[in-house]
């Protein structure tokens, strides 16, 4: 099955580059992803060597095959790791992000995750990592609302309360970045969601935390 031939999950409109569409100007993540650093190479390369399989391995607990999103991909290492059986696509509001992530995936979208140029229903699951801490509860009850609207199925992967990051973070990566505590989570997923499932990722050593939501 080819996604191109989906509509149903094409942007309404943006400018289209081979298949990525872009959408968003340079902010901070662009330039994140645009300036080399020793510190960014370090966190990618252990995301890509540890982390990207036990998180994508909490997707395919949630979904054994079938159509999703990463919003919110980064250099998409995690929905390379899903493998085959799903339709993968990915999104960020980094244009330098989207470049770095094409080798991962093909399908790869410019866009800002608060509003998401897709239709109704468009994915069996729509999931990020490391994305969410990034934003107050106002806005993760908005954007949480906004990925209902295009999937049934909701999975966000966060700091943990846990986490040795918590203390000392050597990365210095996210200073503002939220660390939740299982029912902080819980209670605002129940805001959107019929049902939840919230539990620490022992594998990460409890430095995260996935929040399941549906219905």
């Amino acid at each position: 099955m080819s996604i191109t031939k989906k509509k149903s999950m094409l942007p309404a409109q943006g400018i289209l580059i081979g298949r990525i569409y872009a959408m968003s100007n340079e902010n901070l993540w662009e330039r994140y992803w645009r300036i080399f650093s020793l510190k960014r190479w370090l966190i990618e390369m252990i995301r890509e060597v540890y982390f990207a399989s036990i998180f994508s391995n909490c997707v395919k607990n949630f979904l054994k095959g079938g159509r999703v999103l990463e919003a919110g991909c980064g250099s998409a290492k995690i929905l390379e790791k899903l493998g085959k059986g799903y339709i993968r696509v990915g999104c960020d509001i980094s244009h330098n992000a989207v470049m770095s992530a094409r080798k991962r995936c093909k399908n790869l979208i410019i866009c800002d995750i608060k509003k998401l140029p897709f239709r109704d229903d468009s994915f069996d699951l729509i999931f990020n990592q490391g994305v969410m801490e990034h934003f107050d509860d106002a806005e993760t009850i908005n954007i949480l609302t906004e990925f209902k609207r295009v999937s049934k199925n909701v999975l966000i992967i966060v700091p943990a309360n846990t986490s040795v990051f918590r203390i000392y973070n050597p990365f210095d990566d996210a200073p503002d970045a939220t660390f939740f505590t299982p029912n902080h989570l819980r209670t605002i997923l129940k805001k959107i969601f019929k049902i939840v499932k919230v539990n620490y990722i022992s594998e990460s050593f409890f430095i995260s935390i996935a929040g399941y939501g549906s219905g």
